[in-house]
């Protein structure tokens, strides 16, 4: 029975702690004419961006470029309009870092 208590407790809290967690949201910048989403970015609450999406305009998903700090920062992806990757390279502190693949 303590057991059980205890875990119902453990629950609840972390039911709290991830609603307490700063979620990013979508903010759409660009549309092409048939508003369709061209481009997006996730945004924190607090004006920072989590990364910046691509789309084409069939929305399949682009481009992934991950940023921090305002900058680009980690993996990139870039895919063709049939989704097969079409690029991959690493961003540090806003410059492309080591091999990128084609």
């Amino acid at each position: 029975m303590l057991r059980t208590r205890f875990y119902l407790f453990l629950s609840v809290c972390s039911i709290f702690l991830l609603s307490c967690e700063k979620q990013a949201t979508e903010k759409v910048l660009a549309r092409y004419p048939a508003d369709v989403k061209q481009v997006s970015v996730w945004v924190y609450p607090d004006g920072t961006i989590q990364k910046k999406i691509g789309w084409y305009f069939n929305g399949i998903m682009e481009s992934v470029t991950p940023y921090k700090d305002g900058k680009p920062d980690g993996n990139y992806t870039r895919w063709t309009s049939h989704g097969d990757i079409a690029e991959t390279g690493q961003y540090r502190n806003g410059l492309r870092e080591g091999e990128w693949k084609e």
